[in-house]
């Protein structure tokens, strides 16, 4: 298996090594991850995906990734990447692990994947109720180029915020977009590779 221990020497500064505590690291999806990764994303999403939606982007040869502890998946994120441009298509963090800054250690790790692939432009949607995630998203330089009327279906869910934007059982997703600079990422290779058999 390889996959990347988030060390505090790391340049996002990803801090896991405790004494006495598994590390946390990221690395690409199994089929057994998909349960958990199912759990979290319906505690998390008002309209949450299917497993058969996760199965089917990893068939397709999609980016899979997750933060995992031991054997538990904390984070996950998807990202496909064609013609010199890439998109997150989802990116969940689990809800007693949040506010940890997972989500912005997955998502610059996504980045820098896109990069890799030799992507120019990142694209994401996200509800225009999701304040956390516009946050994260801005912090990471994203900017918002349009909007997707009444893209999302909504559900009833009890971490949703209110918002105007919300019309008769759908809502609207911001649309963002990201063009990477690779001097912004070139330093990943301080990342720490785990290799085990």
């Amino acid at each position: 298996m390889v996959g990347i221990i988030l060390s505090s020497r790391s340049v996002y500064g990803y801090t896991s090594q405790v004494a006495g505590v598994e590390k946390e690291m990221i690395r690409a999806i199994r089929p057994a991850d998909l349960e958990q990764i199912h759990r979290i994303e319906q505690q998390v999403q008002p309209n949450p995906w299917k497993i058969g939606m996760f199965q089917d982007c990893l068939r397709m040869g999609y980016h899979g990734y997750v933060i995992v502890q031991g054997d538990d998946v904390q984070a996950y994120g998807i990202l496909s990447s064609a013609a010199q441009e890439s998109h997150i298509l989802t990116l969940a963090v689990e809800p007693s692990c949040q506010r940890r800054g997972l989500g912005q250690k997955l998502l610059s790790f996504l980045l820098g994947k896109a990069m890799k692939d030799g992507s120019e432009t990142v694209f994401l949607e996200v509800r225009c109720s999701n304040l956390a995630a516009l946050q994260l998203y801005r912090k990471l330089g994203f900017n918002e180029i349009g909007t997707r009327k009444n893209y999302y279906a909504r559900d009833s869910h009890p971490l949703e915020s209110r918002s105007n934007a919300l019309r008769g059982g759908r809502e609207d997703a911001i649309v963002m977009a990201k063009t990477l600079l690779y001097n912004e990422f070139s330093r990943l290779h301080e990342l720490s590779f785990l290799q085990t058999s």
